[in-house]
């Protein structure tokens, strides 16, 4: 009897752990499918925000600046030696290679026009040049010109220039005519005289044995006079025998058509 009130007293409590495990396997089942979230702490529940990583952006490398290049200063004078006729003007160009502005000063320090200057100095143009004229009259000589810049005074530059007279032209000499040999007129040479003998017909038709003599032939080389009152004589017999032929001639038509 007790043993078995003591079975009956454990059954209650037994069943109550068996429900327990029960749920609680359960209970795990469903939040490993995801079904149910047990109830936490307060902490658990609202989630912490995870911290966003600003980049630090890299430092940008400044540009090591280029160095200006010095210029070295130099003057130079253009033309550096000229010749000129004393009373003319001459130009003389000054270039200078210098950072910044710059003023010259000219002076003709030696020869017949020395003392001419510009004054207390004339500055360079956007090119860096400055002209310089002066009027060559102090006579024939050498001028040496000295250019200088005014903030530099051991920067200088020198030229010459020399003055001569003007050379007295050389007159063109005057061609001396010449005398035209005068020209022979040819003598016009004489036409020889040919002298022909001529002979006469005698009646019998021969030649006269003492019908011959000298003729003269004439200016313009035709026939002599004999020779032609010759061929007169001979021309009418011959007419005569033709006529006499054609006469003949006739006859004999004339007596053929009568028969």
């Amino acid at each position: 009897m007790p043993t078995k009130h003591l079975r009956s007293s454990y059954l209650p409590l037994l069943l109550r752990l068996n429900l327990a495990g029960i749920a609680l396997a359960v209970s795990a089942l469903l939040v490993v499918l995801g079904v149910f979230t047990p109830l936490a702490s307060a902490d658990a529940i609202i989630p912490t925000p995870t911290p966003t990583l600003t980049p630090t952006p890299f430092p940008t490398a400044s540009p090591t600046p280029t160095p200006t290049p010095t210029v070295t200063p130099t003057i130079t004078l253009d033309p550096p030696d000229a010749t000129n006729i004393v009373g003319e003007d001459h130009t003389v160009t000054a270039t200078v290679e210098l950072d910044g502005q710059a003023d010259v000063e000219f002076e003709v320090t030696d020869g017949p026009n020395a003392g001419d200057n510009n004054g207390q100095g004339t500055a360079v143009d956007t090119n860096g040049q400055v002209d310089f004229t002066y009027t060559g009259d102090g006579g024939t000589g050498t001028d040496t010109i000295q250019a200088c810049v005014v903030d530099f005074p051991e920067l200088c530059a020198t030229a010459t220039k020399t003055w001569v007279v003007e050379p007295t032209p050389t007159p063109t000499p005057t061609p001396t005519p010449t005398a035209l040999a005068a020209t022979a007129t040819p003598t016009p040479t004489p036409t020889p005289v040919v002298l022909a003998e001529a002979v006469a017909p005698d009646s019998s038709g021969g030649a006269g044995a003492g019908a011959r003599g000298p003729s003269l032939l004439p200016a313009s080389g035709g026939e002599p006079a004999d020779a032609q009152a010759a061929d007169l004589a001979w021309t009418w017999p011959l007419l005569g025998l033709a006529g006499a032929g054609l006469l003949v001639a006739g006859g004999g038509m004339l007596a053929r058509r009568r028969r």
